[in-house]
């Protein structure tokens, strides 16, 4: 694993409104990721501008996995990436939490959460 595909850094700003609950942050600069292996050409670029809240996972799970830290940078790409209704969404976040170092129980948890609500949230809106 290479943690040059994260090819920039993660520049951030805590705004004043939150979504769910939690803070919101606001991109500073544009942070990109690229996918697969550095300089794949296949690349995530998240605009800055863009708003977060680090966590696209149900309530019941927030309070075991951290919205910042290492999972961060994976947190942001798969908000953006939802947002986009990009099908890879999934399998780069997982792709980035092991790159960022996750624990594999914690890294697998994350996944299922957020596969797992995202499916839920599908059949009811």
């Amino acid at each position: 694993m290479n943690a040059r595909r994260f090819t920039d850094p993660l520049d951030v700003r805590l705004l004043d409104t939150e979504r769910d609950g939690l803070g919101e942050f606001e991109t500073l600069h544009p942070f990109t990721y690229d996918v697969g292996y550095f300089g794949s050409g296949q690349s995530v670029t998240v605009p800055a501008g863009y708003v977060t809240d680090f966590a696209s996972i149900p309530r019941w799970a927030r309070g075991h996995v951290p919205i910042t830290g290492r999972g961060a940078k994976a947190a942001l790409l798969h908000d953006w990436l939802l947002d986009q209704d990009d099908p890879r969404a999934n399998d780069v976040f997982a792709e980035a939490l092991t790159l960022a170092g996750v624990p594999w129980l914690r890294r697998t948890a994350m996944v299922a959460a957020v596969k797992v609500y995202w499916r839920w949230k599908r059949l009811w809106t």
